[in-house]
C-alpha cells in the first residue's frame, strides 16, 4: 500500500515489512488487531484486497447529549487496500461495510480512520464525519508537523475531509462589473493588490483571481513534488514551476477550462521515468490540484 502511494522508497522495504509483520503478530496475538481479506472463489490463496482495525483502549469519557458514558473501546481502521487491477469493483466498500457491522456487533464506542482525498467520497457514504485531531510538532523530523487533521467516527454521517490548516484570502470590490475597482489581499498580509474587469478580462494593471490560482497551483505543485521526490529517495535540488490558468466564455460566462503546468527540477541520481511518473502523481494528489481537479489540468515535467 505504501509503495503504491509512492511514500515508501525501495531501500527500506525489507526493514518496514519485517518491522510491520513484528507489530503486527504483537497485536494479532493480543486480540488488537483484526483483518478482514478478500481473494478469489478459484483462487483462495490470491489476495486481492484487505483491510484491518487496530484495537485500542482509552479512558472512559462522556457521552454528548446522552446519559451515559462511553468504556474507551476504540477502534482504528487501518491498511485499506485493493490490488490495482481489482479497483473500482465495489471492493473498499465491501470491506468497510463489513468492519462496520462489526464495530456495532462488538460495540465499539468510536471507529476512526485517517483519509486519503481520494476514499472522502467512499467514507461520507458509508457514514463518517469529519471530526478535529491536533498533532504536536517537535524538534525531531521523526515526530509529526503540526496539523489539525479530520479523523473520521461512525457515530454520524456528515463530510469527510483532510483539513491542515485554514487559510484566508480577503477582497472588497466597489461599484459595477465594469466601472468598478477592488482589492484582494491574503490572510497572511504577504500580498495586497487591487484588481478591476481590465485586469481580469483584457489587459489592464493588476491582478486577478486567476493568476492568484496559478501561483496557487505553482507553489503547491512544487512543495508536493519535492516531498514526493524525497519520499522515493530521491531530493531535488531545485524545482521551477509554472501554471497557466485559462479563462473563457462557456455557455454563455466565464469559466476556467485548463491548467497547463510546466516545472523544470534538478533531481541528482533519477532517471527520466521515474521523474515523470512522481510529477504525474504529483499533478493528480497536490491539494490545490485536487480541489481544481474540474478544470482540465495539463502537465509538462522536464527533468534538467
Amino acid at each position: 500500500m505504501f509503495q503504491d502511494m509512492g511514500e515508501l522508497p525501495a531501500n527500506l522495504f525489507d526493514a518496514f515489512h519485517a518491522s510491520s509483520c513484528d507489530q503486527l503478530r504483537h497485536l494479532v496475538v493480543r486480540d488488537r488487531y483484526i483483518g478482514w481479506l478478500l481473494s478469489l472463489e478459484n483462487a483462495p490463496n490470491k489476495i486481492i484486497a484487505g483491510a484491518g482495525v487496530h484495537l485500542k483502549r482509552v479512558l472512559p469519557h462522556p457521552v454528548k447529549n446522552a446519559d451515559t458514558f462511553a468504556d474507551g473501546r476504540h477502534g482504528v481502521i487501518v491498511n485499506v487496500f485493493t490490488e490495482p487491477e481489482w479497483r473500482r469493483k465495489g471492493l473498499a466498500g465491501m470491506l468497510l461495510k463489513q468492519i462496520i457491522d462489526w464495530a456495532r456487533d462488538e460495540r465499539l464506542d468510536r471507529l476512526l480512520l485517517h483519509a486519503s482525498a481520494n476514499g472522502c467520497a467512499l467514507y461520507e457514504r458509508l457514514g463518517f464525519v469529519a471530526t478535529n485531531e491536533m498533532r504536536f510538532a517537535g524538534d525531531s523530523p521523526r515526530e509529526l508537523s503540526v496539523a489539525s487533521r479530520n479523523v473520521c467516527a461512525t457515530q454520524a454521517g456528515a463530510r469527510l475531509s483532510s483539513i491542515m490548516a485554514t487559510r484566508t484570502g480577503l477582497a472588497v470590490w466597489e461599484g459595477t462589473l465594469k466601472q468598478g475597482r477592488g482589492t484582494m489581499k491574503l490572510g497572511s498580509g504577504a500580498f495586497d493588490g487591487p484588481y478591476s474587469f481590465s485586469s481580469r478580462f483584457e489587459e489592464g494593471k493588476g491582478t486577478n483571481p486567476e493568476e492568484l490560482i496559478a501561483a496557487a497551483e505553482a507553489g503547491c505543485f512544487s512543495m508536493a513534488l519535492s516531498a514526493n521526490l524525497e519520499k522515493a529517495g530521491h531530493p531535488a535540488k531545485r524545482i521551477n514551476t509554472t501554471a497557466n490558468v485559462k479563462l473563457e466564455m462557456v455557455g454563455g460566462g466565464p469559466k476556467i477550462t485548463t491548467i497547463d503546468v510546466k516545472t523544470e527540477a534538478e533531481v541528482p541520481g533519477i532517471d527520466e521515468a521515474k521523474f515523470r511518473e512522481q510529477a504525474e502523481h504529483t499533478k493528480k494528489t497536490c491539494p490545490v490540484s485536487v480541489v481544481l481537479a474540474g478544470a482540465q489540468i495539463s502537465l509538462e515535467a522536464k527533468l534538467l
